[in-house]
């Protein structure tokens, strides 16, 4: 169950929500989460743990935000960074971090912090010819960050790698076991 968008623009439009469309299903929005309807009702047959409302609806995990006449995709609801009672998307920050000239590509995770709960940092691909230290590459990555981001968002560490693990599908492992 689920839907495709073939516009070439970010998200989907947002009369997917209000609009009598060709989809089949349902979409509407509770808090900042997805929540998804087939038309045909066959969400008893789902198996696994899910979070079907009174109606039917089962919540995607997907948290979204209207901007104009879209509907955006933040990330996952489950990927997200706790900071202190912030929720940080690391799609969201690795999508800045990669507009820098200094970086080609940026994984964002959460280091565990006793006060926060948890900070932003990143791994960082350098685009090739830049040679700063550790020191000014952290620097410059928070000034670039700083009016583009919430300040609980920005990273407060950086570690240079040589490059980051993606699956055979071109997306970011996050999680190592």
């Amino acid at each position: 169950m689920g839907f495709a968008v073939k516009d070439k623009q970010e998200g989907f439009p947002i009369n997917y929500l209000t609009e009598e469309t060709e989809l089949k299903c349902q979409l509407k929005i509770e808090g900042s989460l997805l929540w998804i309807k087939s038309q045909h009702g066959c969400s008893d047959f789902l198996k696994g743990d899910l979070n079907i409302d009174q109606d039917g609806f089962i919540n995607t995990g997907d948290l979204v935000e209207i901007k104009g006449n879209r509907v955006l995709f933040l990330g996952r609801e489950s990927g997200s960074i706790n900071v202190g009672g912030n929720k940080v998307m690391p799609e969201k920050v690795e999508a800045v971090l990669e507009d820098s000239p200094l970086v080609s590509m940026a994984k964002v995770f959460a280091k565990q912090n006793p006060v926060l709960g948890a900070l932003v940092s990143a791994d960082v691909v350098l685009s090739g010819g830049e040679t700063l230290s550790s020191k000014e590459l952290k620097a410059a990555l928070i000034a670039f960050c700083r009016d583009k981001l919430e300040p609980f968002e920005i990273p407060v560490m950086f570690k240079l790698v040589d490059e980051i693990t993606t699956s055979s599908t071109g997306k970011k492992i996050r999680n190592k076991k």
